[in-house]
């Protein structure tokens, strides 16, 4: 199972060390993660370039199901919804709102 679970979009997805969507590997970053992570954790990224809170919930909903109690969640999410959704301030909050609900409505502890 994995200890700490990647969800966002871009910038989070950056974060793994890689792009999927674009085949792009950033290694600098990967290693930056590495070196405050325990070393026994495995990590899972459910963070894509472009990805908005609606298609993060989308994930979530696919994904969730299947993860066996993760230690901890990263989520930067909503960037996205601003800059190419043209979504107002409120709507964002309730997109960011809605995507941590459903993690902890998935996984409590």
């Amino acid at each position: 199972s994995c200890q700490l679970v990647f969800v966002g979009d871009s910038i989070t997805e950056a974060l793994t060390g890689e792009y999927c969507y674009f085949n792009l590997s950033l290694l600098a970053e990967r290693a930056a993660v590495l070196e405050v992570l325990p070393a026994h954790w495995r990590t899972l990224n459910l963070a894509g370039a472009g990805d908005q809170t609606q298609n993060t919930l989308q994930i979530l909903d696919l994904a969730l199901q299947h993860l066996r109690a993760p230690t901890a969640f990263f989520v930067m999410i909503g960037t996205n919804n601003f800059s190419v959704g043209w979504h107002s301030a409120p709507q964002v909050i309730l997109g960011v709102r809605a995507v941590v609900e459903r993690l902890r409505a998935a996984h409590p502890g």
